[in-house]
């Protein structure tokens, strides 16, 4: 028999347009990336001879890859130096989680080292909008017809009694609504049956 390099190879165009062998479906690139699509975190975990601290350089080393063109801190602007930072830790995943799962840009965050530092001791959160709650009135307030009317027929601690409210509310209703009370003497003379000097539109 021949030796193998005696037998010249066959090429054909991937469909990615480079050349590779007949016998391969793809090209070296195609294959190395179509695998790496189904790698699982099992599959990119080095051993712990190796070292804790490095068991997901691999992970690492693809995302900062994937992400290499953010050159700015996503929180501060810094732009001298960036890391990519999880936000989802790493050994937080099952095995069986796929690489590209982990590394998805939502959970993904680029950051400079302080801001990467303050992120994972959760000492720096996304700000929230603070939304203002509309205060509601505790009382409906009478319409300016309903309260003239009430002022001339009625003292004002028993209108307070009636809609559960101080006698400075009333006050207050009054000078929103630009009304006169009774002058002061009189509930005492009405009392007595002197008449009231009532506004002659008040029927």
């Amino acid at each position: 028999m021949l030796p193998a390099d005696k037998y010249p190879k066959q090429y054909d165009l991937c469909e990615c347009g480079q050349s590779k062998t007949t016998k391969s479906s793809y090209c070296n690139k195609c294959s190395n990336s179509k695998r790496i699509k189904f790698h699982t975190l099992k599959d990119t975990t080095h051993s712990v001879v190796h070292g804790q601290s490095a068991r997901f350089n691999i992970i690492r080393g693809r995302a900062r890859n994937q992400y290499k063109h953010i050159k700015v801190c996503q929180f501060c602007g810094y732009d001298k130096h960036v890391e990519v930072c999880h936000i989802k830790p790493i050994y937080s995943f099952p095995e069986d989680a796929l690489v590209s799962v982990i590394n998805d840009p939502s959970n993904i965050l680029i950051l400079c080292p302080n801001c990467h530092w303050e992120h994972d001791r959760q000492y720096r959160k996304p700000k929230q909008e603070k939304v203002k709650k509309q205060r509601k009135r505790k009382v409906e307030w009478p319409t300016k017809e309903v309260l003239e009317k009430l002022l001339w027929e009625k003292p004002t601690t028993q209108i307070s009694k009636q809609y559960g409210v101080s006698d400075k509310a009333v006050e207050k209703w009054t000078k929103k609504y630009n009304l006169t009370k009774p002058p002061r003497g009189y509930w005492a003379k009405k009392k007595v049956g002197a008449e009231g000097n009532a506004p002659s539109s008040i029927s």
